[in-house]
């Protein structure tokens, strides 16, 4: 309540329960947050099945995210990861998964469930590759904030579950 406000470079005095603490503020490089994403934006496509979406993430579900480039599959990757926060995500994720990467038998393979992971592709091959996955979110282009899509859709097919996203 009374101690002064931390400024980067300058050394606090701060008193408790009778002592007074020598806090060292000097940092050499102050560093900002990495990157934030805009979870809105990204979620605007399927904004009405984001608490499904957050529950799939929450439990560590297998999912996909098919959008038509890197960084907006990139970007929906990491909005799925952190709208779980302050909870972090234990699982493994793949922003931009390409049919090069190390563990493309073991995701592509029907022979064993799907593991535990968020994978964002742009390669249409995927969407056949894939099929078996028990969640698949494809995303159009990304409407401006405040637009609402058109067209949003759940798939059943079997054991399928498709959320689609058309413009």
């Amino acid at each position: 309540d009374r101690w002064p406000a931390p400024v980067p470079g300058k050394t606090l005095h701060l008193p408790i329960m009778g002592v007074v603490m020598k806090a060292d503020t000097n940092i050499s490089v102050i560093l900002p947050t990495v990157h934030e994403v805009d979870i809105f934006r990204c979620f605007c496509p399927v904004f009405l099945h984001s608490q499904m979406l957050w529950e799939l993430v929450l439990l560590g579900e297998p999912l996909v995210v098919m959008a038509p480039s890197p960084s907006e599959s990139s970007e929906t990757v990491l909005a799925l990861v952190n709208c779980i926060s302050p909870l972090k995500y234990f699982s493994d994720f793949r922003p931009y998964f390409t049919i090069h990467d190390s563990e493309f038998k073991e995701y592509t393979t029907r022979t064993q469930a799907p593991p535990s992971v968020i994978l964002g592709v742009t390669n249409p091959f995927f969407a056949k590759t894939l099929q078996h996955w028990p969640h698949i979110i494809r995303i159009g282009d990304l409407k401006p904030t405040g637009e609402i899509p058109k067209q949003v859709k759940v798939k059943k097919l079997k054991n399928l579950k498709t959320l689609d996203s058309k413009p």
